[in-house]
């Protein structure tokens, strides 16, 4: 009697175990059907290979098979590997592209808008940001580059593809190093407690005529001459001293 009670009290309590566990699998089921239903609409279609028959370009629909429906666009190096993972809406390229190398180190990584790029684009090499590029209607309005340290080392405006304005550069701990004004004026650069370093002029984005050098406590060092960028004469000087050419 007693085992027949131990009995019927496991049977209920395995019965019951196996009702909680259906419920799990049934909700768990619900919840992934949508993403399940997503994957099986999502469809890829080769659009371009290379000449030995691997893949160069894959397009990504979801639903039909329609240019309004591409959702991304793959592209591959000979090699196998991603070259680039572009977002589509209404058939034109619009969110985010990330690039790799043929190693698979990040290259790349931006926004683009009905086609065109958009916002900043940042550069890497071997995964390290190098260089930023800011666009406007599809053109670089300002171009960036980054110390290792991902600090932003120079900064240069350009208009209709010509550089404009001033150009900056900073140290990797953030001080200002450098400031030119590109077409004509004055050519700066300083120490980092901030202390002028040298001092001339700029013709066209390059040095041009004498230029002033100086070490931290404000005394001259040497002068050099330049021509459109090319130093053609130099004087050394001994702080307190006579030149010496």
């Amino acid at each position: 009697m007693l085992i027949d009670i131990i009995m019927s009290m496991s049977r209920k309590k395995y019965t019951n175990r196996m009702l909680l566990l259906r419920k799990k699998y049934c909700l768990l089921l619900l919840l992934l059907l949508p993403l399940l239903s997503k994957c099986q609409d999502r469809i890829e279609k080769v659009i371009e290979t290379y000449e030995n028959g691997k893949t160069k370009i894959i397009y990504v629909y979801e639903g039909n098979v329609k240019d309004e429906n591409i959702v991304e666009e793959l592209k591959y190096y000979e090699n196998g590997q991603l070259w680039c993972r572009t977002e589509f809406t209404n058939g034109k390229a619009n969110g985010e592209y990330t690039c790799w190398d043929e190693k698979g180190s990040l290259w790349a990584k931006g926004y683009m808008e009905n086609g065109n790029l958009d916002d900043t684009t940042f550069v890497y090499e071997y995964g390290i940001l190098t260089k930023g590029r800011v666009y406007e209607d599809n053109e670089v309005i300002k171009l960036l580059t980054f110390h290792p340290n991902s600090q932003v080392e120079s900064e240069l405006n350009y208009k209709q593809r010509e550089p404009i304005g001033k150009w900056y550069g900073w140290y990797e701990t953030g001080e200002l190093e450098l400031e030119v004004k590109i077409t004509n004026g004055p050519w700066l650069e300083y120490y980092k407690s901030g202390k002028k370093k040298v001092a001339g002029q700029s013709q066209n984005g390059r040095k041009n005529g004498v230029f002033k050098c100086f070490n931290e406590q404000g005394g001259l060092l040497k002068e050099i001459t330049y021509e459109k960028g090319v130093a053609i004469d130099s004087v050394l000087y001994e702080v307190g001293g006579e030149n010496n050419r």
